[in-house]
């Protein structure tokens, strides 16, 4: 509708222009995203921890973070003598390009979407999975003790946790008989699926907080123990590179939140004909996305008042929670949906 001027355009340009607009549109908003998430998450920290937070830099401490981006990005690179250059360099780049990348199958709305993969879910997780080994390499190459004990946390933590993760949608797929993420949407216009599976809701959250190491599971990081963990080593922009690479996949987290559990760009009651007519035509190009990520947005504030609620685990409780508890719970939740959904057919 909006690009109906390409339609004079030959094949090979309207190809090339609906490959690249899309993933530049997208790629816009999952930045803008990060530089309103980063003040977001400040402020409402102060407001939680009563102290003000960033206030001094432009009206409500909007500008703090534009001060913090070209002090870090001015900052001299320094690398150990004794790091492997080539692989420290990669490191931060595998972990900002995984997170964006992701993005390719998370939907804004009906076919506002730059890949509409039918294995979109299983996409995501494959790419966003590369993480963990920007976070073995930068253990790795650093070539200091706090770092490898970092990276080994971060690994031991992801393959603990990637397990219940998945196994905590299983529920989800039984129910829709798809993995594509826009279809997972469309059936909850009538209803949303955290009044069906609010267990593996919890599951599902609890595992997204220690796959992107936010507080309580931040110990692949942990300052009072590691000094910084993994990315010790690391300064000026390549350590922006992680911690840009951790706000993406935190962002990622919580819209998977969105679309699996609350209803994707759906507003509550969207099966009444007149909040469904809000999301189709031209209402609709404007009001999915705003709803999609006002919803995200909401859930990545609650994992900031976690973060500010509830104090670090140590890495034995982290681990043995994981493997007695909740992959034993997925487990009794996937055979429970199955004899549900097999006594409704």
């Amino acid at each position: 509708m909006f690009f109906s001027f390409t339609q004079a355009w030959p094949l090979w340009a309207q190809q090339i222009f609906y490959a690249i607009v899309p993933a530049v549109l997208v790629l816009a908003v999952v930045m803008t995203s990060v530089i309103i998430l980063v003040w977001y998450e400040r402020r409402w920290l102060g407001f939680l921890q009563h102290r003000y937070g960033p206030n001094r830099v432009g009206p409500f401490g909007l500008l703090q973070l534009i001060a913090d981006a070209v002090k870090m990005m001015t900052k001299e690179d320094i690398m150990n003598r004794d790091v492997h250059k080539a692989m420290f360099t990669m490191a931060p780049i595998i972990a900002m390009s995984a997170a964006i990348i992701s993005w390719a199958v998370i939907p804004f709305g009906e076919g506002q979407i730059i890949s509409n993969m039918d294995m979109g879910i299983f996409f995501l997780f494959a790419v966003a999975g590369l993480g963990t080994f920007a976070t073995i390499i930068a253990g790795y190459a650093s070539a200091n003790k706090w770092s490898t004990l970092g990276a080994m946390r971060g690994v031991g933590q992801a393959i603990s946790y990637e397990i219940p993760l998945l196994f905590s949608l299983v529920p989800i797929f039984l129910m829709t008989g798809t993995f594509n993420l826009q279809e997972i949407v469309l059936q909850q216009q009538g209803s949303w699926f955290i009044w069906y599976q609010p267990f593996a809701f919890i599951i599902f959250y609890i595992c997204m907080t220690a796959e992107v190491n936010r507080t309580p599971f931040d110990l692949p990081e942990s300052e009072s123990e590691l000094v910084s963990g993994f990315n010790t080593e690391y300064s000026g922009f390549k350590f922006g590179g992680f911690f840009m690479g951790e706000y993406i996949a935190s962002l990622t987290m919580c819209a998977l939140i969105t679309l699996l559990f609350f209803g994707g760009w759906y507003l509550p009651f969207a099966n009444v004909p007149a909040i469904a007519s809000l999301h189709t035509g031209m209402s609709g190009y404007f009001i999915n996305p705003i709803v999609f990520l006002a919803k995200t947005y909401f859930f990545f504030g609650v994992t900031v008042w976690v973060r500010a609620t509830l104090p670090r685990v140590t890495i034995g409780m982290l681990l043995s929670f994981a493997w007695k508890v909740l992959i034993p719970l997925t487990i009794v939740n996937i055979f429970a949906t199955g004899l549900v959904l097999y006594i409704l057919r």
